[in-house]
């Protein structure tokens, strides 16, 4: 079985312009972030890795009371070892930290009291973004390709007029000396 290793750092500045590496293990997690697993109804699995993974889920009264909120559920596979327990922890404890940014998946919630962790981030309508780019690649190698065949037909019919107006050119031309 693979082995999972924790390779997160997160950087700091000190004093002066020196930086410190922080253990994500060492990070205190903030209880704040507890959602309660019974308002979570699971949907669809949206993907899945060699130590966990990512469902679709409905989030009853995450922000509101009464809203319903559709959201990525990350979590381990039943088979987990405690080194991947850790670092999924780790994970949750550096998106705590983060905080809000329009350029990544943040992190709405966690569950990790009363059962196996879940980490409970917005959902990506268009999918992991290595996927969504593989598919907009696909439809931008189509529309090249067909854009290339149009140029190609395109310069070969200018050919074909030039080719037809030179042969008009000398056929008025020879009717004109007679």
């Amino acid at each position: 079985k693979p082995k999972y290793e924790i390779r997160w750092q997160i950087i700091q500045p000190a004093e002066g312009n020196n930086y410190i590496c922080i253990d994500p293990t060492q990070l205190p997690y903030n209880d704040n972030w507890e959602f309660p697993r019974a308002n979570l109804q699971f949907g669809k699995t949206l993907g899945a890795g060699a130590f966990g993974k990512v469902m679709e889920a409905t989030a009853i009264g995450l922000g509101n009371v009464d809203s319903a909120v559709r959201v990525a559920v990350k979590m381990l596979k039943s088979s987990a070892h405690t080194d991947e327990v850790e670092a999924l922890m780790s994970e949750l404890k550096i998106l705590s930290h983060l905080g809000n940014h329009k350029n990544i998946v943040n992190l709405l919630g966690a569950c990790t009291h009363g059962g196996p962790i879940l980490v409970i981030t917005e959902y990506c309508r268009y999918g992991d973004l290595l996927n969504f780019l593989r598919k907009k690649a696909e439809i931008m190698n189509e529309i090249f390709s067909a854009s290339l065949e149009e140029q190609s037909s395109t310069s070969s019919d200018y050919k074909n007029m030039a080719t037809e107006q030179t042969y008009m050119k000398r056929y008025y031309f020879s009717r004109l000396d007679i």
